[in-house]
């Protein structure tokens, strides 16, 4: 669908993101009116777009959900500006304390597009294409198992896979870790996790209250 203006919610805005040709911002109508010009309501535009970013993602994405998060951030941060990097990353702190938390995320940015519809409509998206790809595989799925190449190609995309996911986490990093406390609390949970392989929830907790305290003695 391409960029859509964050004032008219249109693909056809040639702005994308700063609305100079927005015809909301010309003419002073404000953002509804400029999607109302192609009959098109912005929760209906925003639920719309929203399905075809996640059904790309779940589409294109090979091992597991949390692979799903390098080109979930390409998605909604770098290409369509939906999110912040600080408000993706809050999202993503956010479902590691839920069950699902690649679920919670998508379910998460849905939300922040276009409400409760926007986020049962991504969270389902998302997983949709591994399910109808799954129904047409397992019924032949013991001749894939037997094939020599099989085996290489998933090693191949795996390593492609934690390679995306690197780079997501370097570009989350300054976000992540903006101060010298929010940096030791970083390094001492991945120190504490590498070393005497706690439990991640607790650890999480902890952080964020300790943050709560570093933050009420400013």
């Amino acid at each position: 669908m391409g960029h859509l203006c964050r004032n008219c919610f249109s693909s056809e805005c040639e702005s994308t993101y700063n609305h100079t040709n927005c015809y909301a911002t010309v003419s002073g109508q404000g953002g509804l009116r400029g999607s109302k010009l192609r009959g098109i309501s912005r929760p209906v535009e925003r639920t719309r777009s929203g399905l075809s970013k996640f059904l790309k993602i779940g589409a294109l994405t090979f091992g597991g959900g949390i692979a799903m998060l390098a080109l979930m951030q390409e998605q909604v941060v770098d290409q369509m500006h939906w999110l912040t990097s600080r408000e993706f990353l809050d999202g993503l702190s956010l479902g590691q304390l839920t069950p699902g938390p690649t679920l919670m995320i998508a379910a998460y940015v849905g939300y922040k597009v276009a409400g409760i519809t926007g986020a049962a409509v991504s969270a389902l998206s998302m997983f949709l294409p591994a399910f109808i790809l799954m129904l047409f595989v397992l019924p032949v799925l013991e001749r894939f198992r037997h094939l020599r190449w099989i085996k290489p190609a998933m090693d191949g995309v795996s390593a492609a896979v934690i390679g995306c996911l690197i780079v997501t986490l370097l570009q989350l990093l300054p976000h992540a870790a903006p101060d010298k406390p929010s940096l030791a609390a970083l390094l001492i949970t991945a120190i504490v996790l590498c070393r005497w392989r706690l439990p991640p929830l607790p650890l999480i907790v902890t952080a964020g209250l300790v943050g709560i305290a570093v933050q009420a003695m400013r």
